[in-house]
């Protein structure tokens, strides 16, 4: 996908800005949320549904690209562990790359499992705070494109 291009439909579509700027957030939402895997089914599903405009909702949705997806999906995980109350300290230690590829395939499954919820927890909140900041940014741009 040509970003640029895209961008540039975004800003000529038919709809109302404050519904596209709506339609990227929800994107921007899913694009940052835990639910690896799902996001374009999830974003075409809710575009369907809602009759928010797909290219709004897949231009917000891939705003988290490959290349920032990881440290995002980290430093989520890291903030989820603080909200918790987690000891990162600990933590960190546990998941060395040399002393993790050293335990059964058993005790490797149990320890990811402990960051889940950190995961889960960090990367839903920062996702809303990235929709709640991308819904006025999206908006104020296309209303001033438009004129």
């Amino acid at each position: 996908m040509n970003l640029k291009k895209n961008l540039t439909k975004l800003l000529k579509l038919d709809d109302t800005p404050p519904r596209t700027a709506l339609a990227f957030s929800i994107g921007v939402f899913l694009g940052f949320s835990p639910f690896l895997g799902l996001h374009t089914i999830l974003a075409l599903a809710i575009a369907f549904l809602l009759g928010y405009n797909r290219l709004a909702i897949l231009v917000g949705l891939y705003v988290n690209t490959p290349w920032t997806a990881a440290p995002y999906y980290a430093f989520a995980t890291w903030f989820g562990a603080l909200m918790l109350r987690y000891d990162a300290a600990s933590a960190s230690s546990l998941f060395t790359y040399s002393s993790f590829m050293k335990l059964p395939f058993w005790e490797k499954i149990s320890h990811l499992e402990a960051l889940v919820w950190p995961m889960m927890v960090g990367s839903t909140i920062l996702a809303l705070v990235a929709a709640f900041l991308s819904y006025p940014l999206a908006r104020r741009l296309l209303r001033r494109e438009r004129r």
